[in-house]
């Protein structure tokens, strides 16, 4: 899984998303967080992918908080801004 982040305040809640994300998949899920050029990561416990000259943003239009999910078919899935957060918070009840 990937996530997008364009600020910083946006990555806050990325670590709570990424251990619900991976709980669902039972361990099976690799969870990236890929920053835009010049963001500070500061603090985020997750590894960090730079969007160096911001060719990820362009090619898929991303937007902070949006979450990118490679799945075993090939296919991309798209969760965004919120909705990736809600939807982990829901699925551990």
């Amino acid at each position: 899984m990937l996530l997008y982040a364009d600020h910083e305040v946006r990555t806050t809640s990325y670590d709570e998303v990424a251990q619900a994300a991976r709980s669902r998949a039972h361990g099976q899920l690799t969870v990236r967080v890929i920053v835009a050029p010049g963001l500070r990561t500061d603090g985020l416990p997750l590894p960090v992918v730079r969007d160096g000259r911001d060719p990820f943003r362009q090619v898929y239009g991303a937007h902070g908080g949006e979450a990118f999910l490679s799945r075993p078919d090939g296919y991309l899935g798209l969760r965004p801004p919120g909705r990736a957060v809600r939807s982990c918070r829901r699925s551990r009840r």
